[in-house]
């Protein structure tokens, strides 16, 4: 697998989508935007209203706003789950946005379901195995929505602190390292099933912006969190009485408390404000595949799961994705 995997982007078509109407079209468009690649694996937020920051805004227009303005149509969705009166911008908080995953920010890749080798490239362009290491080149001209670029750091970063939640995908690596401005390695435990690891790592890494969070990554932190998963492999319950394992709690519980006042995506969406019944996401102009998105939004609407179906039939929600019952 030494040759490096390149594959086309591909998009929904969100014009062809808004044409489909009455009940058999909304089964359409809800098995499409829930299995189509992109950015629409649509995510659910759950939490309790206990901490966190709420707010009523967030995102911006910094690198590209939003040109097709109300000349684009928004696009309606009502998902399965909802946020509570209290939520954060903080991806690590209990009471994170759902609707941030997918819409907003990237991951490196979505598996095009029911394979389980083949992905759809998001912020990852490109990716080989090559001498037992995953290495990952990061899209050229991937901005963050505040006009910066996105750079293996930020891969790194979100590594190694989603391995201070214990994110599975360090029981497949030893180590990960930022090669270049680009390029991501993930070495390999010798023996790991090869399409596992690409799925943990390729369709369950969400980058996020060094400039917010990667003042949590120091030097002792490079250090515990390898040390940590290498020994938890070996003995769990030795492994959780090690300082390491000790001082990633700590970082973790700072890390998960950190106040965010803005959602800094990568993605093809951009929160322009929430509140208790709804969220609204516009078409960010600075993303990479912008011309391949023809909407100009989505209202992201929040409500209790039995409230879906009606939104749905009178045409005040164009897709979910949730299971629809078959006509009779």
């Amino acid at each position: 697998m030494s040759k490096m995997r390149r594959m086309g982007v591909r998009l929904i078509d969100w014009a062809g989508l808004r044409k489909t109407r009455g009940l058999a079209g909304k089964r359409l468009v809800a098995v499409a935007a829930a299995g189509v690649a992109m950015t629409m694996a649509a995510a659910c937020s759950a939490g309790t209203a206990t901490s966190g920051s709420g707010g009523n805004a967030a995102g911006g227009n910094a690198g590209g706003g939003n040109s097709q303005g109300a000349s684009a149509p928004y696009l309606s969705f009502s998902p399965c789950c909802s946020w509570n009166t209290t939520w954060s911008y903080n991806p690590y908080n209990v009471n994170a946005l759902g609707i941030q995953n997918d819409f907003i920010t990237l991951r490196l890749a979505v598996q095009n379901y029911p394979s389980l080798t083949d992905y759809t490239p998001q912020l990852a362009d490109s990716w080989k195995v090559e001498n037992n290491k995953l290495i990952v080149h990061i899209r050229e001209g991937a901005k963050w929505q505040d006009g910066s670029p996105v750079t293996s750091k930020d891969v790194y970063d979100t590594a190694l602190l989603d391995g201070t939640r214990g994110d599975g995908f360090w029981n497949d690596i030893t180590g990960v390292k930022a090669t270049d401005d680009q390029t991501v390695e993930f070495s390999l435990i010798k023996g790991q099933p090869i399409p596992l690891a690409e799925n943990d790592i390729l369709a369950n890494i969400l980058p996020y912006p060094s400039s917010v969070y990667g003042k949590f990554v120091t030097p002792q932190l490079e250090k515990d969190v390898p040390a940590y998963f290498a020994a938890n492999k070996k003995d769990p319950d030795k492994a959780a009485k090690m300082p390491e394992f000790k001082r990633m709690g700590e970082t973790f519980k700072k890390l998960a408390a950190e106040k965010v006042d803005k959602l800094i995506g990568d993605g093809p969406f951009q929160l322009d404000n929430i509140t208790t019944k709804e969220a609204r996401l516009s078409k960010w102009d600075g993303f990479w595949g912008a011309d391949k998105i023809k909407i100009g939004g989505l209202d992201y609407l929040n409500g209790a799961n039995q409230t879906i179906y009606p939104q749905l039939f009178s045409n005040r929600a164009d897709f979910s994705n949730v299971y629809l019952p078959r006509r009779s």
